[in-house]
């Protein structure tokens, strides 16, 4: 009996240890607060819509930038180097997308048109603060000789060379000029299958997304679930270099991430060799050998993308910015936990405390 009451004493206790410890961010209450924590931004839904929010973190205070009348699925934004303005969009599938324009400064925003009526709008301010608008039209009418490829768009004829193995769409940017959407460039581009060009083959899009002060302004690319790290590294050769046993299910390849600022590495799993997404399997490599982050499921099915500030680190899932965790690499803590956000990621720009 004695032995049956201390075993739920100390269930209790690390009960209690736990809920201190660990606190999940939908209280709106970060586990602690220092004055180098970096600003996030998401998405959350009300009954009124879905609210765009700025979280200070070293402060532990919240602004709202706006709130839409929509859900939150799909949500998305551009925002100008300047930090006077933004468009935020949400990706309405098949029914195209709604996009406001949001002067930040002002905290204002209002609906915009699409250039078009295709699913797959994307916008984007270049280095001027040009606000453009780029589109992949894929359902046209197209016919094809023996050497070339002929897509008729809005009345006019582009060509291309013929390929039995890559299908073709449209192309387009617009720019947003005296309050109306204005034709900039056009292109053929491969479509409709991974790995295609699509918007790519726009000279606008590869001049902005190229850039990586820019691509710190767009939450499409920072969301996806790739990074640029060289280093690669099997199941194998880390497990022989810890001299530790790694579970079969969470073999495979992994990318070493490590920074001047980082106490220790970062290892992810990836689904192969780069170019390859990552997978949500994570491991940190410290002088005693190998640990898991606090709070983290392994997850071997799903895309995650992954974020870098200082000696922290924000994890969501790919594409969405769903479910995000934020990490400091060198205190091995979680800062924040959300089961709620959407479109979760670092705001580039310094705080103004």
């Amino acid at each position: 009996m004695k032995s049956k009451v201390l075993l739920i004493a100390i269930v209790l206790i690390l009960s209690i240890t736990l809920v201190l410890s660990y606190r999940n961010f939908n209280s709106k209450s970060p586990t602690k607060v220092l004055s180098d924590l970096p600003t996030i931004t998401y998405f959350e839904a009300h009954a009124g819509g879905c609210g765009w929010y700025l979280r200070d973190l070293a402060t532990n205070t919240e602004s709202k930038l706006g709130q839409f009348h929509t859900d939150c699925s799909g949500a998305n934004y551009a925002l100008s180097p300047t930090e006077e303005f933004a468009v935020v969009w949400f990706d309405q599938n098949d029914e195209g997308t709604m996009q406001w324009f949001v002067q930040l400064q002002k905290k204002q925003y209002y609906r915009i048109p699409a250039p078009n009526d295709t699913s797959t709008n994307k916008f984007a301010f270049d280095k001027s603060g040009d606000l453009f608008a780029f589109s992949m039209h894929e359902n046209i009418k197209t016919s094809t000789s023996q050497k070339t490829t002929t897509l008729e768009y809005e009345g006019r004829n582009f060509t291309t060379p013929a390929s039995d193995n890559q299908l073709y769409g449209i192309a387009v940017a617009h720019i947003w000029w005296n309050g109306s959407w204005k034709e900039s460039e056009i292109a053929v581009a491969g479509c409709c299958q991974e790995g295609a060009q699509g918007i790519y083959a726009l000279k606008k899009y590869q001049e902005i997304s190229g850039t990586t002060s820019n691509i710190n302004l767009l939450s499409e690319l920072l969301l996806t679930p790739y990074i640029d790290a060289p280093v690669i590294l099997d199941t194998l050769t880390i497990a022989q270099a810890h001299n530790a046993s790694i579970p079969t299910q969470i073999a495979g390849k992994w990318h070493r991430l490590v920074r001047k600022d980082w106490d220790h590495s970062l290892l992810v799993r990836t689904a192969g060799l780069p170019p390859a997404p990552l997978i949500g399997m994570v491991l940190i490599e410290t002088k005693e050998g190998l640990k898991t982050l606090p709070a983290w499921i392994q997850k071997d099915k799903e895309l995650i993308s992954l974020q870098q500030n200082k000696q922290y680190v924000l994890i969501t899932d790919a594409l969405t910015g769903n479910y995000p965790k934020i990490y400091d690499i060198n205190s091995l803590e979680l800062i924040v936990s959300s089961t709620i956000w959407q479109g979760t990621t670092f705001w580039p720009f310094a705080p103004k405390h």
